[in-house]
């Protein structure tokens, strides 16, 4: 929550409209836009906020399978890009992937007593379904991203409620094909969350189209 609350905050902070041929900040419309304090946002944005996401996506199954140590996983939640292009090197230049697989399910279940910190975030996930590079996870963290995104950068409450509905939509299909969590009751709780979603999502667009 804390990070979605920071990326909205930061994405509102650049948002701009063209007003008398200048670019004018959406919340403030007296400040022009392309500050240099908006500039810093933007980096900070590309650098940690949106590399975040695939440090879940991709750091966790590395980890556990032994190929990036657990420090260099801790550092990267700091400064999340340097580590996810080098994780992407590693994963690209790997060829044997059913290699990978048997390694992690090994690692998986030996380093899923000896790690709380590890298993505190990937352990309420099942192994079973998810690709040997992907942890579920990540795919959570790129859903809210892109949920921040269209709420705060898309305009028009049409498009943005159509969009966002189509987001959890296709969530939810995901959510009920992959059935990603180790638990029954989560998976079940997951999937009536996101149908409610789509349903809210969906009610907003016919009220934005009136």
């Amino acid at each position: 929550y804390g990070n979605q609350k920071i990326t909205s905050t930061f994405l509102t902070l650049v948002s701009c409209v063209k007003i008398d041929e200048e670019k004018r900040l959406f919340i403030f419309a007296e400040m022009q836009c392309w500050q240099i304090w908006q500039l810093m946002i933007f980096g900070y944005i590309a650098v940690v906020i949106i590399p975040q996401c695939f440090v879940f996506l991709l750091g966790l199954k590395l980890v556990l399978s032994r190929k990036v140590g657990k420090w260099q996983f801790m550092l990267s939640l700091i400064c999340p890009l340097p580590f996810v292009l080098y994780w992407l090197y590693l994963i690209i230049k790997s060829k044997k992937m059913v290699q990978i697989k048997g390694e992690f399910e090994a690692a998986y279940d030996e380093n899923e007593a000896e790690d709380e910190v590890l298993n505190k975030i990937f352990g309420s996930f099942s192994k079973d379904n998810i690709s040997p590079y992907i942890c579920w996870q990540g795919v959570i963290e790129m859903r809210r991203l892109a949920l921040v995104l269209c709420s705060v950068l898309i305009l028009d409450n049409l498009t943005k409620s159509m969009v966002m509905t189509v987001i959890c939509f296709s969530a939810l299909i995901a959510e009920m094909k992959v059935k990603s969590h180790s638990k029954s009751f989560i998976d079940a709780f997951s999937t009536i969350s996101l149908s409610f979603q789509v349903i809210f999502g969906m009610s907003c667009s016919i009220f934005a189209a009136i």
